[in-house]
């Protein structure tokens, strides 16, 4: 299977969340997961959506934030990239104390980290950040595609190389390509 991309577009409005939620079950679905874990990863984009939908923007402000989908063989990545207030998810668990904006903040960020194999906030500067989820698909033994034949063991009994002089040295430019 060959990568497969999508993106979704919406404003910055919590009446879309049902449009976030339906792009994050369909492009799981695609991606093969159990059922539980189709829900898990939706819960966790919704609540990443409707985070950025509260905090990442001024209040009154119109705006759109992005979901971007990627699936692999291996896995399937939900993005949330978004264009508004500048955020620092690493001061949100320091600042558990004295921010309840932060308190908040921190634990919904906790949740979703814990919903997928992998959570990466990306900082892309004056193009605002990305929120990347990423979830393992998964994968079959390697023995349910093989054929018997090539499943065979080697054999013990087979005769060993001939003894032979080996020189282990680094790759020259004229070898590269």
């Amino acid at each position: 299977m060959a990568e497969l991309r999508s993106e979704l577009t919406l404003p910055n409005d919590l009446s879309v969340q049902g449009i976030a939620r339906a792009y994050a079950r369909e492009v799981a679905a695609l991606a093969d997961l159990a059922q539980d874990e189709i829900e898990t990863l939706v819960r966790a984009t919704d609540e990443a959506c409707a985070n950025v939908i509260r905090h990442a923007f001024e209040p009154g402000e119109s705006g759109t934030f992005s979901l971007n989908g990627t699936l692999t063989p291996t896995a399937l990545t939900l993005s949330i990239r978004e264009r508004g207030l500048p955020f620092d998810p690493t001061s949100a668990s320091s600042r558990l104390d004295h921010d309840t904006r932060a308190l908040t903040r921190g634990a919904v960020w906790q949740r979703i980290r814990h919903a997928v194999d992998e959570a990466h906030w990306i900082n892309q500067g004056s193009e605002g950040m990305e929120l990347r989820l990423t979830k393992l698909r998964p994968q079959s033994d390697v023995t349910d595609h093989l054929p018997e034949a090539e499943l065979a063991p080697f054999h013990p009994e087979a005769a060993p190389a001939p003894d032979q002089t080996y020189t282990i040295r680094r790759l020259r430019p004229e070898e590269a390509i």
